[in-house]
């Protein structure tokens, strides 16, 4: 789909990101054209630390994320 709005529209690119109100409006972002990669959510933005685990914490599938904006006491 990206690919596609992308063509119909020249000189648009779609930089896509990650974020959820109780750590941050963004956690991850694209930051760039040359280094986007179609379907993925960016790389950590300055000061975010993100990890994938499962419900017991271990590194695997749900996402992570806490900064400086988190809200106190959370992690996503």
């Amino acid at each position: 789909m990206i690919r596609a709005f992308e063509e119909r529209f020249p000189g648009v690119v779609v930089l896509e990101g990650y974020g959820v109100p109780e750590t941050a409006s963004t956690t991850t972002f694209d930051a760039s054209a040359k280094e986007r990669k179609v379907r993925s959510i960016g790389r950590p933005i300055c000061g975010a630390e993100v990890r994938v685990v499962d419900d017991e914490g271990e590194d695997l599938s749900r996402v992570r994320s806490t900064s400086a904006s988190s809200s106190a006491g959370t992690t996503r």
